[in-house]
């Protein structure tokens, strides 16, 4: 199986059923029967990747206060980034998905980052909270180039708006997806025109790539 020969995760399981349930998205699980998808061992590494980036800020911007360490390790948690670890470690391609997902699903952000959460929470119980720690860590450090562009675009173009003409920027969020993949798509304007547009797996990450477009486009 693909998820036992190709993943670069430079861990080896012990429990292997762990490593498979990881890469079970519940569009197999329902196709193909069973009990086990990945949706609990997401959760699980959703709290572990959380934990060490805010861990590894705390150390590293000793002089930072709440508020800049939130908007850096949003950023790092994002989607787009946690989509982007998954895709350096090739899991995407080791998905099992049913029919209907494999159409569309294997490149779809919001999978790949699910499945790199829940690749994290299986090192997590599989190896132990230190062993997970030190890969999300190695991951995060290594793309540390792109912290210095981390910002809070909402309250850039906030400040954008009010200079250009004393208001304030309007936004509009959607949800869609089921209650247990929801998606958040946003358009961001001034009541009249749209400006920007983003989607994001909750409704402040979806308002800031809507914010950060918008930036763009003034």
């Amino acid at each position: 199986m693909c998820f036992m020969k190709n993943i670069k995760l430079g861990y080896d399981f012990r429990d292997s059923q762990l490593l498979e349930a990881a890469f079970t998205h519940r569009s197999y699980r329902n196709e193909k029967g069973g009990n086990v998808d990945n949706q609990r061992l997401e959760f699980l590494g959703d709290s572990v990747v959380g934990c060490v980036a805010a861990e590894d800020l705390w150390k590293i911007f000793p002089e930072a206060d709440e508020g800049e360490l939130s908007v850096k390790r949003s950023s790092i948690v994002s989607g787009e980034n946690l989509a982007g670890y998954a895709r350096a470690l090739g899991l995407g391609e080791c998905m099992l998905l049913g029919k209907g997902e494999e159409k569309s699903g294997r490149e779809r952000e919001s999978n790949l980052a699910d499945v790199f959460e829940a690749v994290v929470g299986a090192i997590f119980l599989d190896g132990g909270y230190e062993t997970a720690r030190k890969f999300v860590s190695d991951l995060i450090l290594s793309n540390r180039e792109k912290w210095s562009l981390v910002t809070d675009y909402k309250s850039e173009l906030q400040k954008a708006f009010h200079k250009r003409n004393g208001s304030l920027p309007v936004y509009e969020t959607e949800e869609a997806g089921s209650a247990y993949e929801k998606y958040f798509f946003s358009a961001v304007g001034d009541g009249s025109d749209i400006f920007g547009r983003g989607q994001g797996r909750s409704k402040k990450e979806a308002e800031q790539r809507a914010a950060k477009e918008a930036l763009e486009s003034l």
